[in-house]
């Protein structure tokens, strides 16, 4: 029997637990693994939770935007400009990679009310409200996939090992806000809410941009209702964000802040597909680092281009032919894993993001034999520290230049486990939808509503 009652098709990747496939030995050995890591890192979490008054995570970025917005300076001001004026210190060579916040205007609206406080208490507040979203993500996740509730205790505890979980809180990022509202995107648009689900698209999509993609998720299905809504929530956030902080604020973010972001997109850790064809052909960013395996601009651009459409392309497919809820979820959560890969820009922090992949693919992978093989493998992937991982690998000296052989190692291997979530995304809905009667109409698979 599925989640939703009725009896799982012949073939299906959707089944349901067994004692024998969640074994308490294994739920016992997470438990003490997790106690041990919370016992070990909890404190290290509780103070990273509130750095310290001269460090300057990711959320100053948005923090120190708001202020300038309340010293009447351009939102946009250069960071050599104002952490002197607020962090009392010049800005650190190490810094300089980034002249200017990154993140959308409306990124510096929701960091408003937090200019009352210092850095490091705005930093410990927001990540209190981060705490919070990326509870409720899990929250609803485990209520929309109640097959799934014996795996949400073992994966709780053992979190603390999960690098990209200390990196948000320890930069104070904004990824887990994206988590909870796809994911509450993703239970509103299951159950047949399209426009409100629609709606919270769009307000990740004002954001952060790249959250948008996933309205090819509605506009491939015709659920134009969800279309329009993401188009609505995203502009009147936009409006609302002109006139608070001013058109010049949108102004100088396409004008300043894009063009200088452009270098981040060939760096060796970008997960996105643009990050792959660059470092092995155009390393813009990195070339007195990076070797390339042959310099082209044009093959680098091409060979992103092609992948971006190509996997588009296969999402598209796979929302149109899907019939049933659980063909739904997953061609959603495809749509969510190829939304890191067309991203100019995917880093390690991103990867909470699939939290709804990764449990629809734990739900197929409960009734296979050889797909937690490859699930295990991708989940432990995810939470290594790569550049730890190089950093052991090379001694603790890094090369003077990296080889086309040394980049497709290491430093590819959470690109690699991306896609390889994808494939098992793809084995599990191409294994569904081959089981259903086509005499079956598709209002008659466990459809909500259109």
């Amino acid at each position: 029997m599925n989640g939703n009652g009725r009896a799982a098709s012949p073939g299906s990747c959707i089944g349901e637990p067994s004692p024998a496939r969640t074994s308490r030995l294994m739920v016992a050995v997470c438990l003490i693994a997790g106690a041990v890591a919370w016992a070990r890192l909890g404190g290290e979490y509780a103070e990273r939770m509130r750095p310290s008054p001269e460090d300057s995570p990711d959320f100053y970025q948005d923090w120190a935007s708001a202020r300038n917005h309340l010293n009447e300076l351009p939102i946009y001001s250069p960071h050599d400009m104002t952490m002197p004026l607020y962090l009392g210190r010049p800005q650190a060579d190490w810094e300089r990679d980034i002249m200017y916040n990154a993140h959308p205007p409306t990124s510096v609206l929701l960091a408003l009310p937090f200019t009352r406080f210092s850095l490091p208490d705005a930093v410990l507040a927001w990540n209190l409200v981060m705490l919070a979203a990326i509870v409720g993500a899990l929250a609803i996740t485990a209520s929309q996939l109640p097959e799934l509730r014996a795996l949400f205790l073992p994966v709780a505890v053992l979190l603390p090992f999960c690098l990209p979980i200390y990196g948000n809180f320890q930069q104070g990022q904004l990824t887990f806000l994206l988590v909870f509202l796809i994911t509450a995107a993703w239970a509103l648009d299951r159950s047949g809410r399209s426009g409100l689900a629609g709606v919270l698209i769009g307000a990740a999509a004002a954001v952060k941009l790249f959250p948008a993609y996933l309205v090819v998720a509605f506009a491939t299905r015709g659920r134009w209702r969800g279309v329009v809504a993401a188009a609505l929530a995203f502009g009147v956030l936009t409006l609302v964000t002109a006139a608070v902080l001013g058109v010049g604020a949108y102004l100088d973010y396409w004008r300043i802040v894009l063009p200088s972001m452009e270098k981040f997109r060939s760096y060796a850790f970008n997960l996105s597909f643009f990050g792959f064809w660059h470092k092995l052909f155009d390393p813009a960013s990195e070339r007195g680092w990076v070797r390339p395996l042959w310099f082209s601009p044009g093959l680098a651009l091409h060979g992103t281009m092609l992948s971006d459409l190509a996997i588009t392309a296969f999402v598209a497919l796979a929302v149109r032919r899907s019939q049933t809820r659980e063909d739904r979820d997953t061609a959603f959560a495809m749509a969510i894993t190829a939304m890191l890969l067309v991203s100019p820009v995917t880093w390690d922090y991103s990867l909470p993001l699939l939290l709804v992949s990764l449990a629809i693919a734990a739900r197929g992978a409960m009734a296979s034999r050889w797909l937690p093989a490859l699930l295990i493998p991708v989940m432990i992937t995810f939470g290594l520290p790569q550049m730890k991982v190089m950093e052991v690998l090379l001694a603790g000296e890094a090369p003077r230049i990296a080889s086309p052989a040394f980049m497709l190692g290491v430093p590819s291997f959470s690109f690699y486990a991306i896609l390889v979530l994808f494939g098992i995304l793809a084995s599990c809905w191409a294994r569904a939808v081959g089981s259903h009667d086509p005499a079956t109409p598709a209002l008659a698979r466990d459809d909500p509503r259109p």
